[in-house]
């Protein structure tokens, strides 16, 4: 049975069979690895936007209210959910609690120091309902890219699980 060769081998007569083509393995390891994943941004504001955008493996969905959250939670099953804790038209940890007992989705709370300072226990009540992590503002991407690399890695591995 003759072995399966892969395109990033050479196979040219200057190369041996057994040399890499750098490039060409790079190229097939990021096309496997950069599957679209689907992302919800609960916000009011959409400022954190741009930067989200900037990620080419994110298909954001951007979701200002309850009404489209339920609309869009029935077409597309999301890999993450990302709520801003000053969204207005729903309590964060509410939605929170709700999202976490109905999904088997990692949820992270954007929030600011601001936030925290009004709302000391905001933090404590919306992990104790289930939420996976937060991000504070102002967000930096490469604190973000951490973030959901190992988010999305959780969210693989949970739904490979039987």
């Amino acid at each position: 049975m003759a072995k399966k060769r892969f395109k990033c081998f050479a196979e040219a007569p200057v190369l041996p069979g057994n040399v890499l083509v750098l490039e060409a393995f790079r190229q097939r390891a990021v096309t496997q690895e950069t599957r679209q994943h689907t992302l919800f941004y609960l916000t009011d504001t959409c400022r954190w936007l741009p930067l989200l955008a900037s990620f080419p493996f994110l298909q954001i969905q951007t979701i200002p209210s309850l009404l489209l959250l339920k609309s869009r939670l029935l077409a597309y099953m999301p890999d993450l959910i990302l709520v801003e804790s000053k969204i207005q038209w729903e309590e964060p940890v509410a939605l929170i609690e709700t999202l976490t007992s109905l999904l088997d989705i990692p949820v992270v709370m954007i929030y600011s120091p601001k936030d925290v300072k009004k709302n000391p226990d905001l933090l404590k009540r919306a992990f104790t309902v289930g939420m996976h992590d937060t991000l504070r503002t102002p967000l930096k991407r490469d604190e973000l890219w951490e973030a959901l690399d190992v988010l999305l890695k959780y969210r693989s591995q949970v739904s490979l699980t039987p």
